[in-house]
């Protein structure tokens, strides 16, 4: 090895460990080699101190930085990354006055303003894809094998398009849409996603959405099973219902700043997802949004999220702790049945309706903290199944109010005053 090759290497671990300290939320700005030492003595309080964790995300569902910071306080953000066809666009949540534990995402264009597709064409899906796009005008969209710029395809069609492509063997190919006018992802119907519903939805790998897409249509993705990643630009505006329905292999999804509500079911039976970051313009979290997400450990949502409708964050297996939004008012019914891990529930003090069946079949779950100093409606069966030992914790000038409330009642028993919780939960 040559002393320049040293050199080098000792500058590479020095960015490394930069990188890693600073993703552990210790600032790193302006500290000199022999002082590591020191910031890694940080790490430890500096990650576990704080009211609440600020988690910076990656489209591809990387953490990039955690940080502590207390009610009120601002994160900061870590370097924003460099990758292939893509250029940074924003954080799609301010990480500023910082409300509750907060997950934010890093949002990207592709670098010439055109979407991408990544496809693996097979014996099993074929050699000619239709791709199902919704053109708002008349002008040119023309598709490219981005490889050989090679021209697959052009329209010129206003409405509901299908464009037939043609390969000449099977292979991994990337595919470039440029288009003159806005369109948009999908017809609108199960059969009318993307690469439509049959075998060639299992083509997709990859996506890369560019400038020119306004609408992520009904069923834009569905059973797209091998779709792993996506990264959305923030000219998307609307989001309509069961987008990612049945992507089985989609890891993360992180929502532009440009996109202000949701449609119902957009992640059902999405099995591997692991995070979703949305922005503060979101205050109602869909029917089904999250149904049946069996893998998300950690979900954090926007404080500005109010209203949770029914089994919105049904059958997640893997999720331990659960803090509703700081401002949530009313939770319909089956927001978190069959959440068979849940230990832990908070629910803050703006909390006025917990609807039927909510934690039914929470099975583990031993641990709610309620901060509403009058007792919210309880809906029918909303603690059935509860887990052995529960214990609920209110506000202590509220417990016999709790007590006697309706439904409430019948878990008299469990109910204890705030002061008496443990310090560690």
């Amino acid at each position: 090895m040559t002393i320049a090759s040293k050199l080098q290497s000792i500058i590479d671990s020095k960015a490394a460990i930069k990188t890693a300290i600073e993703a552990k939320g210790v600032d790193m700005e302006g500290v000199s080699l022999p002082a590591y030492a020191n910031k890694i003595a940080q790490i430890q309080t500096t990650g576990g101190t704080g009211d609440h964790l600020v988690r910076f995300i990656d489209f591809d569902g990387t953490i990039l930085k955690e940080q502590w910071v207390n009610t009120g306080e601002s994160a900061s953000p870590p370097e924003t990354p460099i990758h292939d066809f893509l250029i940074f666009q924003e954080w799609n949540h301010s990480y500023d006055d910082i409300q509750n534990t907060t997950d934010i995402g890093a949002i990207y264009v592709t670098s010439n303003g055109h979407t991408y597709l990544f496809i693996k064409l097979t014996s099993g899906t074929g050699l000619t894809p239709s791709l199902f796009l919704k053109k708002s005008n008349t002008s040119i969209l023309t598709i490219y094998d981005d490889i050989t710029n090679e021209i697959l395809a052009t329209n010129s069609i206003s409405g509901n398009v299908t464009i037939t492509l043609s390969f000449a063997s099977y292979g991994e190919y990337r595919i470039r849409i440029e288009s003159e006018g806005l369109f948009g992802i999908g017809h609108g119907t199960s059969s009318s996603g993307l690469l439509s519903s049959g075998a060639y939805s299992i083509a997709l790998q990859k996506i890369f959405i560019g400038t020119m897409v306004r609408d992520l249509n009904s069923y834009s993705f569905y059973t797209c099973n091998a779709l792993q990643i996506i990264s959305l630009s923030n000219s998307i505006n609307n989001c309509y219902s069961h987008i990612f329905n049945r992507c089985f292999s989609l890891r993360a999804v992180n929502f532009p700043s440009s996109v202000s509500s949701f449609s119902a079911s957009i992640f059902y039976l999405c099995y591997s997802i692991l995070c979703v970051t949305m922005p503060a313009t979101i205050i109602n979290l869909p029917t089904a949004f999250f149904d049946s997400c069996y893998s998300i450990a950690q979900l954090n949502l926007p404080a500005s999220i109010t209203f949770l409708n029914d089994y919105s964050i049904r059958r997640i297996f893997t999720i331990l702790n659960f803090s509703f939004p700081k401002f949530t008012t009313q939770i319909l019914s089956e927001c978190l049945k069959d959440c068979y891990g849940l230990r832990k529930v908070i629910l803050p003090s703006t909390i006025l309706n917990i609807g039927a069946r909510t934690f039914e079949y929470c099975n583990s779950l031993s641990t709610i903290i309620i901060y509403a100093t009058n007792p919210p409606t309880l809906g029918t069966n909303a603690l059935n199944h509860y887990g052995l030992n529960m214990k609920i914790y209110v506000p202590d000038d509220s417990v016999s109010a709790y007590q006697s409330a309706t439904n409430w009642v019948s878990w008299a028993n469990a109910i204890y005053p705030l002061s008496s919780k443990p310090a560690d939960l």
